[in-house]
């Protein structure tokens, strides 16, 4: 009862049971940053994609969620800062150097890479563009930051951030780190949901 689980993005699309996730994210109050697949799952949900009334099969758990479970997806925050321990939190990444305030919503749930256009960082979400975006990052404008969003790289550590995506939906690991101890947890996954040449 006095740990607090932080969960960083993609509840959803990675794996059979998303609307049971969400579910279980909420009746547990966990704290959880909203991904890039939390974000289109709303798209659909909030009928604000144009066709959203014929979403995609692998959107029918959307049919399980109630308005409540939209709604708490929706208020979903792009980062969780925890200021005096020096640790923040995101899905994909930041651009080194940049307040909170002035970071991209976009960069924050899709950027893999950091390209640099004329001496300015700019986000891509290639990863065979620029370069991975925690080898420039230098702990502003937060101290630590935990990521998740890329699988494909595994677990990704340096000085200033880890990240935590370690592929389960393909068969390899569910990865945590316990805080303050900074103590790595993985478990194996049961099964591989889908094939690695399906990674994004």
């Amino acid at each position: 009862e006095n740990t607090q689980v932080i969960l960083v993005g993609d509840l959803v699309n990675k794996g059979p049971h998303s609307a049971e996730v969400v579910q279980f994210a909420r009746k547990n109050n966990f704290l959880c940053i909203r991904g890039n697949h939390d974000h289109d799952a709303l798209v659909y949900a909030l009928k604000i994609h144009p066709l959203h009334s014929m979403k995609p099969n692998y959107l029918s758990y959307l049919d399980n969620l109630d308005s409540d479970d939209i709604e708490w997806l929706k208020e979903l925050p792009y980062t969780i800062t925890l200021p005096s321990r020096g640790i923040g939190f995101v899905h994909a990444g930041l651009i080194p150097n940049l307040p909170l305030e002035e970071q991209s919503r976009k960069n924050m749930v899709i950027m893999r890479n950091i390209i640099d256009e004329s001496g300015v960082m700019v986000g891509s979400e290639k990863p065979d563009v620029g370069v991975p975006w925690i080898n420039l990052y230098n702990g502003n404008p937060i101290q630590h930051v935990y990521f998740g969003h890329d699988a494909k790289r595994g677990l990704q550590q340096s000085d200033y951030a880890t990240g935590l995506d370690t592929g389960c939906i393909y068969g390899k690991c569910l990865s945590a780190m316990i805080l303050p101890e900074r103590q790595l947890v993985q478990v194996k996954a049961h099964r591989t949901y889908v094939e690695v040449s399906d990674e994004e």
